[in-house]
């Protein structure tokens, strides 16, 4: 998880300046719809691959860390030898297929390796992983930045992939996760568990549970989406300077990666234990809706780095760990799906 988002963190800064160096702000909203047409085509192949009998999840997980790790070096060859005005919204969308994919599979991951009294304690402790890998992403893509210049962070990131991938092989060698992989492997052959993604989207569609935690994450989504292109667009105009928009990104991020870190750590368990689920998913929303206001009235660079701070720190703090405990009741053969 640290790994994967330090990773993420690294390779979005990249993202964000070189698409804003080349491209208007007012593209970026085009440019996220594209990700989630792109999103959606992958997902079905993803799931085509993954419901095959002789593959199983973690050796899926180490194949797709490889090949996001070439892209990565791809995409730095080519902005350095091979300059095209595709090439960076091709990048940009390339860098939310593997946020989207990466990011869930470290969950997919923990659910098939811990039990739910397990995960009630140790989640928020797992969380604190990818608030960790914000943290170094962040300030590493600023000493990077200045060392090197804005395009060196693919290699890095790739380097990050390639150690990832290595950890997952590690799982692979634990018995416990070898006869789980196994029963997995069997219950996937089921004629009730989905085939595809049209299948999985009918599954979701006829439960109500399923169905309520799409519409937590969709609306989550659509929100911090809006969030996002606020603050490039805002962080822009402020700061027109590549490098140094670089720079301020990955400070920033690395800051909100502390902050997000301390209340993981000394709140999000709490929390839990004590309002439970329903109560703890309202922080992110009262959150957002403060510093929201705040935007609609200033306008400054200020006002939008409360908001996105807000934003970044309860997100991947309470938010995440608070997201991913309603999958614990779904049985474990179409937590994959």
């Amino acid at each position: 998880n640290f790994l994967v988002i330090t990773c993420l963190t690294m390779s979005k800064v990249a993202r964000d300046v070189l698409f804003l160096d080349n491209f208007a702000a007012v593209m970026l909203p085009y440019a996220d719809l594209s990700i989630t047409v792109c999103v959606i085509l992958v997902m079905a192949v993803y799931l085509r691959i993954g419901s095959h009998p002789r593959i199983n999840l973690y050796s899926l997980v180490i194949g797709s860390l490889w090949l996001f790790a070439v892209v990565m070096g791809v995409f730095w060859w080519l902005v350095h030898y091979h300059q095209s005005l595709w090439l960076f919204p091709a990048f940009y969308i390339w860098i939310g297929i593997f946020g989207a994919l990466a990011t869930s599979q470290v969950w997919i991951l923990a659910s098939e390796i811990y039990t739910t009294r397990e995960a009630k304690r140790v989640f928020g402790i797992l969380g604190s992983g990818a608030i960790g890998g914000a943290i170094t992403g962040g300030f590493s893509s600023r000493g990077v930045v200045e060392l090197f210049g804005t395009e060196s962070l693919l290699l890095f990131a790739a380097v990050f992939l390639i150690i990832c991938s290595g950890l997952v092989w590690h799982l692979t060698r634990h018995p416990q996760n070898s006869t789980k992989r196994d029963d997995r492997s069997e219950a996937q052959n089921t004629d009730e568990t989905p085939k595809n993604l049209t299948q999985n989207v009918r599954f979701i569609w006829d439960s109500t549970y399923l169905l309520a935690v799409a519409g937590v994450i969709c609306l989550t989504a659509v929100v911090t989406s809006i969030i996002g292109w606020q603050f490039k667009a805002i962080a822009k105009e402020f700061i027109p300077e590549k490098d140094d928009l670089a720079a301020f990104m990955g400070t920033f991020l690395g800051m909100t990666g502390l902050l997000g870190l301390a209340i993981q750590l000394l709140l999000t368990s709490r929390l839990l234990r004590r309002l439970g689920l329903g109560l703890t998913l309202l922080f992110l929303p009262i959150a957002l809706i403060t510093g929201s206001l705040g935007v609609l009235i200033a306008g400054t660079l200020g006002s939008i780095v409360m908001l996105k701070g807000a934003d970044s720190i309860f997100r991947y703090s309470i938010d995440k760990s608070t997201v991913e405990m309603l999958y614990l009741p779904v049985p474990s053969d179409t937590k994959f799906h």
